[in-house]
Formats: structure tokens, sequence, C-alpha cells
């Protein structure tokens, strides 16, 4: 949200103000669905068959993979890179 917020204001600086005011209305859109977002992941957590689970993580570069290495799947990836968080 910080990076949107500098962004609006060096469109703003660089003469365009819809893209400005387009980072504005994206902003305020994002909070006025805030509490309605939170209720809801609040009223799913509360459901019999939740799990949270946090799943894996790739102990790797995916952008010196994407890149470099021109690997387009996350199947491509080596699987012994990931890592369970759970």
């Amino acid at each position: 949200m910080k990076l949107d917020g500098i962004a609006a204001f060096k469109f703003l600086l660089d003469g365009q103000p819809k893209h400005f005011f387009a980072v504005i209305r994206a902003h305020f859109a994002f909070y006025s669905w805030l509490p309605k977002t939170l209720a809801k992941r609040k009223q799913a957590k509360q459901h019999p068959k939740f799990k949270f689970s946090m799943g894996k993580a790739y102990n790797g570069n995916v952008v010196l993979e994407h890149f470099i290495r021109k690997k387009k799947f996350f199947s491509e990836l080596n699987q012994s890179s990931f890592l369970d968080l759970a």
C-alpha cells in the first residue's frame, strides 16, 4: 500500500492525474471492502471443516529461476527445495 501511495504521487508529479486518481480510487475500494472481507474470514474460521494450512515455501530464488533459467511453472522447480511450513 505504501508503494501504491508513492506511485500515485509520482503520477501526480509527472502530470498524469488520471493515473493518480485511479490509484486513490483503488485504495478507497480496498478499505471499503476490508471490514466485509475480515468478517467473512472470521466466519470461515468458525466452520467445522476449516483447516488452516501454511502449505509450502520455496527455499530458492523464484525470480532467478524464472528469468535466468526460463522456468515458467512451479512444477519445473526443484521439488527438494520446497519446505513444509506446517
